[in-house]
């Protein structure tokens, strides 16, 4: 699988990326870089210990990656929770929205990594 079809297999738009990174062994680079960096679980930890600056920086950090790489949906889910966490400890239940973001983020690093 090559860097198209990855963003084929997303639903998210290469070319829109592509005018960005301008060529295609730039988005692969960068594809694999999200693939291999790191995870959101670390969420967990932050929330236990009710360091919700951490936690936001986290969620705020996997946001931009996404954003930066065209990821469309793992952004939507991504601004959704830093959003609710922006200002400290969450005024609502955010169980649904970590799920969501653990589940998208876990689709996009299956995906990129059948690159070849």
């Amino acid at each position: 699988m090559d860097a198209r079809e990855v963003f084929l297999e997303l639903g998210e738009d290469y070319d829109e990326v592509l005018g960005r990174l301008v060529t295609d062994e730039r988005i692969t680079k960068y594809l694999k870089k999200f693939a291999d960096g790191g995870s959101i679980a670390d969420i967990h930890g932050f929330l236990a210990d009710e360091n919700y600056e951490e936690a936001f920086r986290l969620v705020h950090t996997a946001k931009g990656m996404a954003m930066n790489m065209g990821l469309s949906k793992l952004t939507a889910v991504t601004s959704d929770l830093c959003e609710e966490l922006r200002g400290g400890k969450p005024n609502k239940p955010i169980d649904d929205m970590i799920k969501a973001v653990e589940d998208e983020f876990e689709k996009t690093k299956a995906v990129i990594g059948q690159m070849d």
